[in-house]
C-alpha cells in the first residue's frame, strides 16, 4: 500500500492549519506540542521555533512535486559529488514543498530515523537555510501508539491515543530538522552523531541509519530546488477546492494561495545526435544511453562574474538521452564497461 502523501489541492489548506496550530500557545497548540517531553531550555527553544515556522509558512511559496520529478530528484541527488549550495539555488526565501512520493522509505516502529519524509518547509536566515521535514500524521500516530517491545516502548492507551491526536490536529507532523550553509560544501551527514562509547552498538546502528536517511532527504531537496530552476520543468498552477477556500478564509484570508505543481517536460529519449570528441568530427557506428548527470552551466546575465572575470555557474541536471546516429544499432548497456558521464 502506498505511503500517504498530501495532494496538490490540499497544500493550501494544510499550510493554513499548520500556521494556526503553530501560532496557538494553548495546551493543544503547536508550541506546547513541540516543547513536550523536553528539558526547560530545549523546550523554550522549540516553542520559539514553532512561532518562527508559523511566520515562515505565512510567507512560503507552495510547491507540489509529481512522481516523475520526484524520482528524477532522487537520482540527481544521489549523483551529487562535490556540491556547494548558494543562495540563488533556493527558489524562494520561504517555502513549503510536498512530494507525490516519499523521498525516504518507511522504517520499523520507533526507529530514531523516523517515518518516511513526504514534505519539507524551509526558511533562509542569513548565510544558511533551515529545513523542517514532515510526514503523514495518521501513519506517525499509528507507529507511536502501537508500542515496540524490542525498544521497551509500551502500547498507548485509548485515552493517550486520543490525546496524541488532539495535540497534532494537522495532516502532517514534523519529524526532523536540517541546516545547510551557503558557500560551503555540505559535510554529509550534517546530523551531529553521538561520541564513540556513549551509546551501544544497536543505538549506533540506528543513528547511522538516521544519518543516511537525512542525507538522502537533504540531497533530494537540493536537487529538487535546482531542477525547479531549469527549463526542463513545467509549472502548472493548482487551485484549492472551493470548500477549502471558504475554510481558509475563515481561519485567515491572508493564507489563501495557489500551489505550483512541477513536473518534467516530455522528453524524447532518441534524438538524432552525432557523437563528437575534441578535434575532428567523428561519426559513431552505434548508439548508446548517456545516463543523467550534473553539469556546471554559466549564467553571466543572471549570476554575473567573479573577480577573475569568469561567469558564475549553476549546476543543471542533464536527463538520460541516447547518443549516436539515428538508425545505428544500440549498444547493450549490460555489456558496457564504462559509463559515459560529463
Amino acid at each position: 500500500m502506498p505511503f500517504p502523501t498530501l495532494k496538490a489541492s490540499e497544500m493550501c489548506e494544510e499550510r493554513a492549519d499548520l500556521v494556526t496550530w503553530l501560532e496557538d500557545p494553548g495546551p493543544l497548540g503547536g508550541q506546547c506540542s513541540w516543547g513536550m517531553g523536553l528539558g526547560p531550555a530545549e523546550g523554550r527553544l522549540e516553542k520559539r521555533a514553532a512561532q518562527r515556522w508559523a511566520t515562515s509558512l505565512r510567507a512560503a511559496s507552495l510547491t507540489y512535486t509529481t512522481s516523475q520529478l520526484t524520482r528524477t530528484a532522487l537520482a540527481a541527488g544521489d549523483a551529487f559529488d562535490d556540491f556547494r549550495l548558494e543562495a540563488h539555488d533556493i527558489p524562494s526565501p520561504h517555502g513549503f514543498i510536498a512530494w507525490e512520493e516519499p523521498i525516504t522509505a518507511p522504517v520499523n516502529l520507533h526507529a530514531l530515523s523516523g517515518m518516511a519524509v513526504t514534505g519539507a518547509t524551509w526558511a533562509v536566515h542569513g548565510g544558511m537555510v533551515e529545513i523542517r521535514w514532515w510526514t503523514d500524521k495518521d501513519s506517525w500516530v499509528t507507529d507511536w501508539t502501537g508500542g515496540n517491545p524490542a525498544s521497551g516502548v509500551r502500547q498507548l492507551s485509548p485515552d493517550e491515543v486520543r490525546r496524541t491526536r488532539q495535540m497534532h490536529p494537522t495532516r502532517t507532523v514534523a519529524v526532523g530538522y536540517s541546516a545547510l550553509r551557503f558557500g560551503t560544501s555540505p559535510q554529509w551527514p550534517t546530523v551531529e552523531m553521538p561520541s564513540p562509547g556513549t551509546i551501544d552498538e544497536a543505538d549506533r546502528a540506528e543513528y547511522d541509519l538516521a544519518a543516511q536517511r537525512l542525507v538522502e532527504a537533504e540531497k533530494t531537496l537540493v536537487a529538487t530546488w535546482l531542477l525547479m530552476n531549469q527549463t526542463l520543468v513545467v509549472d502548472t498552477p493548482v487551485h484549492t477546492p472551493r470548500p477549502s477556500l471558504k475554510r481558509i478564509g475563515r481561519l485567515d484570508p491572508a493564507l489563501l494561495g495557489v500551489v505550483r505543481q512541477v513536473t518534467l517536460r516530455h522528453k524524447n529519449l532518441a534524438p538524432d545526435r552525432v557523437g563528437k570528441v575534441d578535434g575532428p568530427k567523428r561519426e559513431w557506428a552505434h548508439r548508446w544511453l548517456v545516463t543523467g548527470h550534473w553539469r556546471n552551466q554559466p549564467y553571466p546575465l543572471r549570476l554575473g562574474y567573479d573577480s577573475q572575470g569568469n561567469a558564475h555557474t549553476q549546476r543543471i541536471w542533464i536527463t538520460d538521452f541516447f547518443k549516436g546516429p539515428e538508425g545505428a544499432p544500440l549498444l547493450d548497456p549490460d555489456k558496457l564497461v564504462n559509463v559515459l558521464r560529463r
